[in-house]
Order: C-alpha cells, then sequence, then structure tokens
C-alpha cells in the first residue's frame, strides 16, 4: 500500500475510532459523574482490581507511589466500604488488600452503561456487518496484546472470546 492512502486509512481510523469512543464515554458518563471518589482512590481500585489480592507494598508498587501515600487512600477506601483489608493466612502479620463486593458492584456499574450501549449499536447490524466488525478489531486487538496494559483491559472485557470464531 503506498505510504500516503496507509496514511490517510491510519487517520480515518483513528477519527472513527476516537468519534466511538467519545459517544461510549458520553454514554458513561452519568455513572462517573455521580461518583464520589478522588482520581486517586479510583487509580487504587482499578490497580487492586487488576492485582486480585496485594499487600499495601505491592499495590503501591504497582501504582508507582510510597506506601505511606498508598496507605492513606486505601483507609479512605476501606472507609467506603470498597476495599477489604484481611490479615493473611500464612503470616498474620501482613495484611491484604482486595476489592470488596461493593468495590466490584461499583466498578461493574461504572462499565455497564457501556456495554449496554455497545450492546444495542452490535444488535443492530445485520449478520454480514457483525461477521465484517469482528474480523477488522481482530488485527487491532492483536496489535494491542503487545501492550502489557491494554492486554489485561482486553482480557477483562473480552468475555474470553479471544480468537473464536462463532458458530451460527
Amino acid at each position: 500500500m503506498d505510504e500516503i492512502v496507509r496514511r490517510a486509512w491510519h487517520q480515518e481510523a483513528l477519527t472513527q475510532l476516537r468519534q466511538l469512543i467519545r459517544v461510549v464515554d458520553g454514554v458513561a458518563a452519568p455513572a462517573w459523574i455521580e461518583l464520589d471518589l478522588t482520581k486517586g482512590q479510583l487509580r487504587t481500585l482499578f490497580a487492586l482490581q487488576r492485582c486480585g489480592t496485594a499487600s499495601l507494598s505491592q499495590l503501591a508498587e504497582s501504582l508507582g507511589v510510597q506506601a505511606p501515600a498508598a496507605s492513606a487512600v486505601v483507609e479512605r477506601l476501606v472507609q467506603l466500604g470498597v476495599v477489604d483489608r484481611s490479615v493473611d493466612s500464612t503470616d498474620r502479620r501482613r495484611l491484604v488488600l482486595s476489592v470488596s463486593a461493593d468495590g466490584h458492584e461499583l466498578l461493574a456499574r461504572l462499565r455497564q452503561g457501556r456495554h449496554e450501549i455497545m450492546d444495542c449499536w452490535l444488535a443492530g447490524l445485520d449478520d454480514s456487518e457483525l461477521e465484517g466488525l469482528c474480523c477488522s478489531l481482530r488485527p487491532l486487538l492483536r496489535s494491542m496484546a503487545a501492550d502489557d496494559d491494554a492486554t489485561a483491559s482486553v482480557s477483562e472485557d473480552s468475555g474470553g472470546t479471544d480468537g473464536v470464531t462463532p458458530q451460527g
């Protein structure tokens, strides 16, 4: 493909993806606007969800902050009921942090608006359009897989269908 043509397609893809993200974010905005967490608290909650369970030092390291800074944020998240703090069963001196049931519910609610609108839009496509979209997205997802952070996000939201061709 000619370099000029490739750049034009690249720009078109960026424009379309930005438009898609802007509309999806607009649909999900009400849940995010009502959120009563600071950016640091939300970042910590997402990081802890990604880790599953972690000690305070592990969580601080994953966030790139010092343990005292993480401790203050975690304390507030525990008070809000979105993080659980428990004693490690193998080392009683060690505290283990995890997202609580309320925290998981909050994170799911933040994602829900996006999932609902995407489901609605996909339902409006005919069979060949849906197949074409799936075939078109696979290369982008493969390209994203080179980035560990993106891979973790994709695997959370993919529903485990990566690489599977639906039977119909």
